[in-house]
């Protein structure tokens, strides 16, 4: 039964991730105001697309800690962890990794990353120009998934 409950926890976080992520890939660059890293998305953008996606999934009751690391070559990286699970959706910047949504168990390729914080975040209480920066990508976002989505 176990494995039944990991299974369906797995694809819904897979369902909602991939959701999220195809939504910021239509989007024009102009939908991401003060962010114009998102132009080379998913390069670059891993920390705010992870604060960005934290808050998509905690609309759906399931709240995901924020962790980031540093590996060997001094790159950093973020992404999302849930009661065991990785949610990453922007491992595919780095050339060892083909998936654009990466939901596994499997820590060996994230362990390369020197844990250096970890905890949940919610945009909301950030700076007024970070809370501002994200609101509105946010907003455009959850719109775009609407329009997806009718």
């Amino acid at each position: 039964m176990k494995k039944k409950v990991g299974a369906v926890m797995k694809q819904k976080l897979f369902d909602l991730s991939y959701q999220f992520r195809s939504s910021i890939e239509q989007m024009g660059i102009e939908k991401f105001p003060q962010s114009l890293f998102f132009e080379r998305f998913p390069q670059g953008c891993c920390g705010d697309t992870s604060d960005l996606l934290a808050k998509y999934l905690t609309e759906h009751n399931i709240y995901a800690e924020y962790v980031w690391g540093i590996n060997s070559k001094g790159l950093s990286h973020g992404w999302l962890e849930y009661q065991g699970w990785i949610v990453d959706i922007t491992a595919d910047q780095f050339n060892e990794i083909q998936q654009s949504v990466l939901v596994t168990t499997d820590k060996t390729w994230h362990s390369k990353f020197k844990e250096r914080g970890r905890g949940i975040r919610d945009f909301e209480q950030f700076n007024e120009y970070n809370k501002g920066r994200l609101s509105l990508i946010y907003n455009y976002i959850k719109e775009s998934m609407s329009t997806e989505n009718s």
